[in-house]
């Protein structure tokens, strides 16, 4: 069964419904569709911003924007110096960011396919950006072993996920198994549902990330735990 198809299906609606939003927003960046959002989502973007300004300093290098969305990271990259490619499954997102990259004139590389199967030479890229994807997926380990296929040697990665563990500390721990085990089954009664859910998955650990990001051969340099957790990595040759 291919869950993935229902999570695409969401964003195209999503993407559909705020298009003129996002392209029309002043800093499509810190765009957020609930007002609640706005300050989480700003305080997000910000510390993404500052670990690309911290590890990604070749200027002219090649980056991926893996599962960009509508861009949040995109453009920014580009600001930064970088020959940015970027991909997404949502057909709908790719759209927004090639009227963004029209907008702003850039010269980025958008295209729509699946993060399992890029179609990108192996060893191609000195840079990837991951964030805000990882827990959009139940094939994490599919994801991490194409990000180290097309990543080079020696390579950075930055990747990014919602922080269970700040989750827990304010809500019953009981409370959020209890939600998660109830997603997995609804993923297997009913996965059309999927469509109505931003984030039907079952939030990753920070154990289960570390553990397949070793199994990938990725030496981890630094964590920064907030209500996300970033995490910059090397691919390592064994």
């Amino acid at each position: 069964m291919n869950i993935e198809k229902y999570v695409r299906e969401h964003y195209n609606i999503f993407a559909t419904k705020y298009f003129d939003n996002i392209v029309n927003s002043e800093r499509h960046e810190y765009w957020v569709s609930r007002p609640e959002l706005a300050l989480g989502t700003k305080k997000r973007v910000d510390c993404g911003k500052s670990l690309i300004n911290n590890y990604f300093t070749k200027k002219n290098a090649k980056i991926l924007d893996v599962g960009c969305g509508f861009g949040r990271y995109t453009f920014f990259l580009s600001e930064c110096g970088l020959k940015v490619s970027a991909f997404d499954l949502s057909y709908n997102c790719i759209a927004i960011c090639k009227a963004l990259n029209k907008k702003k004139r850039n010269d980025i590389n958008f295209e729509v396919m699946d993060f399992t199967n890029m179609r990108y030479k192996n060893n191609c890229f000195d840079y990837l950006n991951c964030m805000d994807i990882i827990e959009h997926t139940l094939r994490k380990k599919e994801l991490l072993s194409e990000c180290k296929r097309v990543l080079k040697p020696n390579g950075l990665m930055i990747l990014s996920y919602p922080n269970i563990e700040d989750e827990l500390r304010h809500k019953n721990e009981k409370i959020v198994k209890i939600k998660n085990y109830l997603k997995l089954i609804l993923i297997n009664i009913k996965p059309k549902r999927l469509i109505d859910i931003e984030h039907p998955f079952p939030y990753p650990t920070n154990k289960e990330i570390e553990k397949l990001l070793e199994g990938e051969n990725f030496e981890i340099i630094s964590i920064t735990k907030t209500p996300t957790v970033f995490v910059v990595c090397r691919k390592v040759e064994k």
